[in-house]
């Protein structure tokens, strides 16, 4: 078919806008995430998965489980078995206004023994602290924080090396040991180059504006906006994700495979037992008491 000639200007420029789009998402594909994808154990999931009887979903939606908020350290007492709650040295509260910070952890020592929990209360609880403002909410933030002390503790990565060995991965915090949970999830999920990216722009402070970006394109990959950030807030989030939600072996799509990755390791399954039946327990203890923090 013959061109017209005042047509063929307008296709040429279509055709190099069309090319530089492939090439770029090519390109940042390429760079991203993608090693293995799929669950390792599938029987081992699928075994836990029928053993799965606590359905936290519809638990957590009812606004009646809501009455009276426990103690935020009474609350870690139940969640965290106490080999782990021990690692938990101080809970301070600390306020940046409303619908900013909301909770962060923080290793006191040089090798990730012992930690912090800083919380803001404004972000958690109602007025005079009575209530939660959101009970799954803030259950969530909880386990995302604990999940920092899991990945990031001294059995996970090498505190004060200054080169990583092979298998390993760099961190901020110091080179992840080759067979730890973090180097293990970010080797699957993430690219050497992404990770690498993404703990530099951490280092900047520009974390937001880069998980702004990678969300964009890829949010179907992530629990969250702010799991795009690095690989270890990835971690962290699908790692409450997996805890909180209800197991369901037919749910393929990337962010699941993500969640489901845990299921890989019978202590971290074990794990999950544990907190979701503190849950309840937390709920129930929540709406027999009438005592305000």
């Amino acid at each position: 078919m013959k061109i017209p000639k005042g047509k063929t200007k307008y296709i040429v420029i279509l055709t190099i806008v069309f090319i530089i789009f492939i090439i770029s998402k090519i390109s940042f594909n390429n760079t991203n995430m993608i090693a293995d994808e799929n669950i390792k154990n599938v029987k081992l999931y699928n075994n836990l998965v029928k053993e799965d009887d606590i359905k936290l979903n519809k638990i957590l939606k009812n606004k009646k489980n809501n009455k009276n908020a426990l103690d935020i350290s009474e609350v870690l007492d139940i969640l965290i078995p106490k080999e782990d709650r021990d690692r938990i040295v101080r809970i301070e509260k600390e306020s940046d206004g409303k619908d900013e910070n909301i909770a962060s952890v923080e290793s006191v020592d040089e090798n990730g023994e012992k930690w912090i929990l800083t919380y803001d209360p404004d972000d958690m609880y109602t007025k005079g602290q009575r209530k939660y403002l959101d009970l799954r909410e803030y259950l969530l933030t909880l386990i995302h924080e604990y999940a920092h002390i899991i990945a990031l503790n001294e059995t996970q990565i090498r505190y004060g090396a200054t080169k990583k060995l092979k298998g390993e991965i760099k961190l901020a915090e110091g080179p992840a040991r080759k067979d730890s949970y973090i180097a293990e999830f970010t080797k699957r999920f993430w690219s050497t180059e992404m990770a690498n990216t993404a703990e530099k722009e951490y280092m900047k402070d520009n974390s937001f504006e880069f998980s702004q970006r990678v969300y964009r394109i890829y949010d179907n990959r992530f629990v969250s906006e702010y799991a795009a950030s690095t690989p270890t807030e990835d971690f962290a989030e699908s790692f409450a994700a997996f805890v909180i939600e209800d197991a369901d072996p037919n749910q393929i799509d990337f962010y699941s495979k993500k969640r489901n990755f845990f299921y890989e390791y019978e202590e971290l399954v074990k794990l999950r037992g544990h907190i979701r039946k503190g849950i309840l327990k937390i709920i129930e203890k929540s709406n027999k008491s009438n005592t305000n923090l």
